[in-house]
C-alpha cells in the first residue's frame, strides 16, 4: 500500500496521507494546503479511483476486504 500512495501525484498524496494517515478534516487539509474543500473532494475522488486501480492491478480487490 506505501507504494501505491507513494506513486500518486504530490497532491493527490499529500490530501490522501492528511485525511488517511493523519485523520485530518476536509476544513483542516482546506486550510492546511490553502485550497477549497470542493478541491480536497475532487483531489482525494481521484486519489482513491487511482489507488483502486493500482491495487486491481496487483489482484487485490478492496470489495472484497473487510
Amino acid at each position: 500500500l506505501a507504494a501505491v500512495i507513494q506513486d500518486l501525484s504530490p497532491p493527490l498524496r499529500a490530501v490522501f496521507v492528511l485525511a488517511h494517515v493523519q485523520g485530518k478534516s476536509r476544513k483542516e487539509i482546506a486550510a492546511r494546503l490553502g485550497i477549497s474543500e470542493r478541491r480536497i473532494d475532487k483531489r482525494m475522488t481521484r486519489a482513491l479511483k487511482q489507488c483502486r486501480m493500482k491495487l486491481s492491478s496487483q489482484g487485490i480487490d478492496l470489495a472484497e476486504v473487510d
